[in-house]
């Protein structure tokens, strides 16, 4: 592992035309959770992962290393520093770190700010208080996330192969959950099985949700009940799987069968099956009607039109009601990788978002999504079918080879 001077040397780039003498870019460790996007500069940049814990580093123009790097956190320093003494990484105590800051940054200058909506308002308030005035004066804070986020939109081959990893490991972990369900565990005991198989295989973090049916349950990442078993012959379970390696993400669903599959889920299945091939054909970063072929596709309009064109196939096979959760989202080191991810609008939100239509997000190859159609049915339960799919220059392909049908046990 070692810095990716070529990925600073991009996040520097922003801060000239933003006319910023400076950049603090907070980066939280896994410990941060799904929802975190500022988790994913640690990765990208620097190849560190802070753990339950946080970075803070101090980028200047032009340069393809962070100026000054510092964490709060006295263990997470003391683990870097045995394992990343490339780092540099300094143990600045809470009480003075915001001084601390204030004086490696240059003064009378713009500061450039990303992952800065993810950062303590203790820490940004106080930052403020400890700039000098005429800083504060010139113009405070430039948040730079969205450009910083589109810098990861075409992935590098490093990124790719991380993710093809990851997606090996769900194969892995998909084949081996017939044996576990062979037991008919309960379900906190089918995903301490996953997890502890996918932490033997490496990986840095693993979640996995499980819905069991023709009873429908919740999602048992959420409220898991011990109790709850397999109960006859023709029963069915779906299990997501969400997981890192590498700091990057795999993430996958398939759905099982003990004995034959009732003939209403393999219905449903086929239906979401033929929507999912609808959104693997159409998410290209080049397409019919794109207008200006210079500035490449308007992604906001694509991504709504195929999600339309996608809930119609659901709806001509006997499915109006939709989707059960979005179809998708962009992935990368963040479980779902901004600003392509807010396209991919939730069926429960109706707020139609007029200035996420208008967002100016072009698709580009490569890149990666998670595909994931799915439908709740009254006696059959979530029933969802997903996969990565990986957006490369020459054509769309799945990134799992796990079949994409119901597996039968």
């Amino acid at each position: 592992m070692a810095a990716n001077p070529d990925a600073i040397a991009a996040y520097a780039s922003l801060l000239t035309p933003a006319q910023c003498g400076a950049a603090l870019v907070f980066m939280p460790g896994s410990g941060a959770g799904l929802g975190s996007a500022a988790r994913a500069h640690g990765r990208f940049l620097l190849d560190a992962d802070a753990l339950d814990g946080w970075l803070l580093g101090l980028l200047l123009p032009g340069a393809d290393r962070f100026a000054a790097l510092a964490t709060p956190n006295y263990f997470l320093a003391a683990h870097l520093a045995r394992h990343r003494p490339d780092l540099g990484i300094r143990y600045v105590a809470a009480l003075d770190l915001t001084g601390w800051i204030a004086a490696q940054l240059p003064s009378r200058h713009r500061i450039g700010l990303i992952g800065g909506g993810e950062m303590p308002a203790w820490l940004l308030t106080g930052l403020q208080a400890a700039l000098p005035q005429t800083t504060l004066a010139q113009a405070a804070w430039l948040a730079l996330d969205t450009e910083a986020h589109r810098l990861r939109q075409a992935k590098a081959p490093r990124d790719l192969a991380r993710h093809e990893a990851a997606a090996a490991l769900c194969d892995h972990l998909f084949a081996a959950i017939p044996a576990f369900l062979v037991k008919q565990p309960g379900a906190p005991r089918l995903q301490e099985l996953i997890r502890r198989e996918a932490y033997d295989q490496g990986c840095n973090d693993c979640r996995s949700w499980i819905s069991y049916g023709p009873m429908g349950s919740d999602a048992d990442i959420m409220a898991p009940d011990p109790a709850q078993r397999l109960d006859s012959s023709t029963s069915s379970v779906t299990v997501g799987l969400m997981l890192t390696l590498d700091g990057a993400f795999g993430h996958a669903i398939r759905s099982y069968s003990l004995g034959p599959a009732p003939a209403a889920l393999l219905a449903a299945h086929d239906a979401l099956l033929a929507a999912g091939d609808r959104l693997f054909q159409g998410l290209r970063p080049a397409y019919a009607g794109s207008g200006n072929a210079g500035s490449g596709p308007n992604a906001a309009q694509h991504i709504a039109t195929l999600g339309a064109e996608a809930r119609a196939e659901l709806a001509a096979r006997g499915y109006p009601q939709g989707f059960a959760f979005r179809l998708g989202h962009a992935l990368g080191y963040a479980y779902e990788d901004p600003p392509l991810s807010a396209l991919f609008q939730q069926p429960f939100d109706r707020t139609s978002n007029h200035a996420v239509a208008a967002a100016p997000e072009t698709l580009v190859a490569p890149s990666l999504f998670e595909l994931h159609p799915s439908l709740q049915l009254p006696g059959l339960g979530l029933i969802a079918q997903g996969d990565m799919l990986l957006v490369e220059p020459e054509a769309n392909r799945w990134a799992l080879k796990t079949p994409r049908a119901i597996i039968p046990v």
